[in-house]
C-alpha cells in the first residue's frame, strides 16, 4: 500500500473514531433529555394520583379510575429506570465500539511497521541534508561579508605597519554577524533548543523572526 493511501486510511479510521464518539454523544444527550421530560411527567402524575388516592379514600372516586392513574405512574417510574439502563449501556457500547476502532489501528500499522520505520529514517536523514545546507548558506554568506571587510582589515595592518595605529584588531565574523537586530530584539543565527522544539513538536515558527524577514524585505534588503 502507498504512503499517502496508509496514510489515507488512517485518517478515515480516525473519522470513524469521531463520529463514533458524536453519534454516542448526541444520543447520550437526548437520553438525558427523555429523562428530564419524564421526570417532569412524573411530578406531575404523582400529585395527580395523590389527590386521586385521597379522593377514592373518600369515595368520590372508584378504584378503578384510580388503579388506571396509579399504573400510568408506574409505567413512567419503569421508563424512567429503562432510560437510566440504556444510558448506562451507551457507555458500555460507545467503549466497546472504540476500542475496536482502535484495535483495528493498531493492527493497520503493525502492517505497515516497515514502511514507517523507512518514513522515519528519511525524514532523519532531511534534518540532516537542512542543516547541512543552512550551514553552507551561513558559509556562503560569511564569505560574502567577509569579501567587504577585507579593505578595512587590510588598511587597519598598514596603518599598524606605518606606525599610524598601533593596534589593528578587527572582530571575527561571528561576532559582528552572529546576531541581526531587527527592531529592538537580536535574532541569534544559531537555530536554538527551544525554537527546534517548537517547530518540531508543535509546528510554531517564532514570530518575532517572520516579522524581521518581513521588515528587511520591506527595506529591500530580500526580495
Amino acid at each position: 500500500m502507498a504512503k499517502k493511501d496508509f496514510k489515507q486510511k488512517f485518517n478515515e479510521m480516525m473519522g470513524r473514531y469521531s463520529n463514533n464518539e458524536k453519534k454516542y454523544e448526541d444520543a447520550h444527550e437526548a437520553k438525558q433529555q427523555e429523562i428530564i421530560d419524564i421526570q417532569t411527567d412524573i411530578q406531575e402524575k404523582e400529585s395527580h394520583v395523590s389527590a386521586l388516592h385521597k379522593m377514592k379514600a373518600l369515595g368520590d372516586v372508584s378504584e378503578d379510575a384510580y388503579k388506571v392513574e396509579k399504573d400510568e405512574l408506574d409505567r413512567l417510574k419503569e421508563k424512567k429506570d429503562q432510560l437510566h439502563e440504556d444510558m448506562e449501556l451507551m457507555v458500555k457500547y460507545k467503549t466497546d465500539d472504540a476500542k475496536a476502532i482502535v484495535e483495528a489501528m493498531e493492527e493497520e500499522q503493525a502492517e505497515h511497521a516497515e514502511e514507517k520505520r523507512q518514513e522515519y529514517e528519511e525524514v532523519k536523514a532531511e534534518i540532516l541534508q537542512a542543516k547541512l545546507q543552512y550551514l553552507e548558506s551561513l558559509q556562503q554568506l560569511s564569505q560574502r561579508y567577509k569579501e567587504y571587510k577585507k579593505p578595512s582589515s587590510k588598511i587597519g595592518r598598514l596603518k599598524e605597519q606605518l606606525g599610524i595605529k598601533k593596534d589593528s584588531y578587527v572582530g571575527d565574523t561571528y561576532s559582528e554577524i552572529g546576531q541581526v537586530f531587527a527592531g529592538t530584539e537580536p535574532i541569534a543565527v544559531e537555530v536554538l533548543n527551544g525554537e527546534a522544539h517548537e517547530v518540531m513538536q508543535f509546528g510554531n515558527i517564532n514570530s518575532h523572526l517572520r516579522s524581521a524577514v518581513k521588515q528587511k524585505q520591506e527595506q529591500g534588503f530580500l526580495k
